[in-house]
């Protein structure tokens, strides 16, 4: 799996800023930390920019495809709105997040026939979609619930880190994080929970504050992105009398 460059992913986006057109037509909202909203459905048709916080973007009627994690400077639901796609897009906040809404009437008004809004729209759909599709070759190159974890927590890190010159990535969770987390990994909830102890306790990560007000600090960068699966010990093939059914049960909930 290729490792991105960490200072690359944290001034990416400080070079994206909504245009002044758009900004005279966004309305602004606050989102505050494990508060979900809909983004885009049959009567809703908005885009969303965020100047601060972070969303974990969900399509599907009742949010079960993961497709990204959005951080300060991403654009949500731009593609679908410009494309006029029949989805619906949910947003998770993993943080108190500052964002601009912008309905699709407005947009197509603001932006006229002004070539460098435009030419923003553009990169903004391109840097959403590429968004959506690392995040899903993340996943699929996962090779089992540590690596799978350890992915969202990297993106999640990254993303929190934008404009940040600390050494250490770090983000803070919300409430109900492990179910946020079990969401985008498509994992069982107490597996996703143990799997995220265990990372703190082989010092990838560090986890301080109590329940519903803490910090995730990224320790071992390099080594979290390149986290392989950790079967369990007792799991043997000696002479193929273990079941695979059975063996890879233990694989799955071991620690």
């Amino acid at each position: 799996m290729q490792t991105v460059s960490a200072h690359n992913t944290r001034t990416t986006c400080l070079e994206q800023k909504l245009p002044h057109r758009l900004e005279s037509v966004a309305t602004r909202q606050w989102i505050r930390s494990s508060a979900t909203m809909v983004i885009r459905e049959i009567d809703r048709n908005q885009m969303v920019f965020l100047r601060s916080g972070m969303l974990a973007v969900f399509s599907g009627e009742n949010a079960e495809h993961f497709l990204c994690i959005a951080g300060p400077g991403d654009v949500v639901g731009l593609s679908s709105l410009l494309h006029n796609l029949p989805c619906k897009l949910t947003a998770l906040a993993f943080d108190e997040t500052d964002a601009a809404i912008i309905d699709e009437h407005d947009l197509m008004q603001a932006v006229g026939d002004c070539d460098k809004t435009r030419e923003w729209l553009l990169r903004a759909t391109t840097q959403e979609c590429n968004a959506s599709v690392t995040s899903k070759m993340r996943l699929a190159d996962s090779e089992g619930p540590f690596q799978r974890v350890a992915n969202v927590l990297l993106e999640c890190a990254r993303k929190a880190s934008v404009g940040h010159t600390d050494h250490h990535l770090q983000f803070r969770l919300p409430a109900n994080a492990v179910a946020g987390l079990a969401a985008c990994t498509a994992l069982p909830y107490e597996i996703t929970r143990r799997k995220l102890w265990a990372l703190s306790k082989e010092g990838l990560i560090r986890l301080d504050g109590v329940y519903g007000k803490q910090t995730v600090t990224v320790l071992n960068e390099a080594q979290l992105n390149n986290r392989q699966i950790k079967r369990d010990r007792y799991v043997r093939k000696l002479d193929g009398s273990v079941p695979n059914a059975f063996a890879e049960r233990r694989i799955a909930i071991s620690v």
